[in-house]
């Protein structure tokens, strides 16, 4: 687990299975009790990490487009347009 916000980051599984689910890739891996468990491939060793999580090394919480999207929406909601 590479994700740095995770709670099982730094763990190890083993690789059951790595398929693209509803247009996002995934991995599958048995959890601690056996269950068999999925998260975004991205999050793991797997994939390439993200380029964000690389630089922001755990200072920041979100990216910057949704961060912008985010201000879009309060914009509207506050009647302030696009």
């Amino acid at each position: 687990m590479t994700h740095p916000f995770h709670p099982l980051y730094k763990r190890e599984f083993v690789l059951v299975d790595h398929r693209r689910n509803w247009g996002a890739e995934q991995v599958f891996y048995y959890d601690d009790v056996g269950k068999l468990a999925h998260i975004p491939a991205s999050w793991t060793s797997v994939s390439a990490m993200d380029p964000f999580i690389m630089f922001a090394k755990g200072k920041s919480f979100f990216h910057i487009d949704g961060l912008l999207e985010l201000t879009k929406l309060v914009r509207k909601i506050n009647g302030g347009g696009k």
